[in-house]
């Protein structure tokens, strides 16, 4: 029922749609005047300098094909021009600390808009400070990834990949997902969790993961308007047209489209009315580690063996 997603492909919709929409002679000019700008700062910061310039500040550049486009671009427009190694960071991470909160949900339901569902108070109040403590145990959590322009994939944000005990309301959303949403069970079964921190100023750039589902989720347990302000959750088209989730409360849960030539991210987080800014969320459907050059090169073997 579900077709298989090539994530690379989805890579390049996204790429095909910027050639779309910009000129080489308008992005060509834009790199030249973001490289004025900055001086010798690095490739991948010129170049999202420039995406700016362009109305493409919002797309995440770190996967293979945005990084071919941002070699090919900076030799035709820059030849000769010198870059930095690294740059350093100038982002201010959250702090991996989350206290339990008591929070309120309204009634559960579901609204849908273009590639979402929303599932509104989807978790209970109790759910909600179980995952918050579960997130808050270094025992659950992986090593801690950063959001990073230098990166191309956001600013002021952390991931880090869960393992959630086996008591954890993660499991049983898991399944009732899997099933509501005619999901594969066992690549739901190898998909992953993810923790997904946003500080001040907190973004995830426009992106797609390497996923084998349809369907990705998000589960939120910061507040919308106490916790954090802005920082929405949205998807993009294959013609660039975007969906914003409404989230109300910590504990809805977004199920979004994770192929089709869609795209999702996080827009700018600001600070809420408890007088910080924390916006805290878990992912489900996360694809499986990536095989390693060396298991790569074994399967290779088995194969030619056979």
């Amino acid at each position: 029922h579900i077709r298989c997603v090539v994530p690379e492909l989805v890579v390049m919709s996204l790429v095909a749609l910027f050639r779309s929409r910009v000129s080489e002679q308008q992005f060509d000019e834009a790199l030249v005047a973001a490289y004025e700008e900055m001086g010798a700062s690095t490739k991948q910061l010129v170049f999202r300098r420039a995406l700016e310039k362009v109305g493409f500040g919002d797309y995440a550049t770190n996967m293979t094909s945005w990084r071919r486009e941002v070699g090919s671009a900076l030799s035709r427009a820059l030849p000769g021009a010198s870059f930095a190694a690294s740059a350093p960071s100038e982002c201010v991470y959250p702090d991996c600390v989350l206290e339990p909160e008591e929070t309120t949900s309204g009634d559960k339901s579901e609204d849908r808009v273009e590639g979402m569902s929303i599932l509104r108070s989807w978790l209970d109040a109790e759910s909600v400070s179980r995952l918050r403590r579960e997130a808050n145990d270094p025992a659950n959590c992986g090593p801690i990834g950063m959001l990073r322009p230098s990166t191309g994939n956001g600013a002021h944000g952390c991931y880090a990949y869960l393992s959630p005990p086996n008591e954890s309301p993660l499991w049983r959303l898991r399944d009732e997902l899997q099933s509501k949403f005619d999901l594969d069970p066992a690549a739901a079964a190898a998909s992953r969790f993810v923790l997904l921190r946003y500080g001040l100023g907190g973004v995830n750039y426009l992106h797609t993961d390497q996923s084998a589902l349809r369907f990705q989720a998000t589960i939120l347990l910061s507040r919308p308007g106490v916790d954090f302000s802005g920082g929405e959750f949205y998807v993009r088209n294959p013609d660039g047209d975007a969906s914003v989730a409404d989230c109300r409360h910590a504990g809805d849960v977004v199920v979004f489209e994770a192929g089709n030539g869609f795209a999702h991210g996080i827009r700018p987080v600001a600070p809420g009315t408890a007088g910080r800014t924390e916006r805290c969320a878990i992912g489900l459907f996360q694809p499986g580690p990536l095989p390693t050059a060396d298991q790569q090169r074994r399967k290779k073997r088995a194969r030619s063996a056979t």
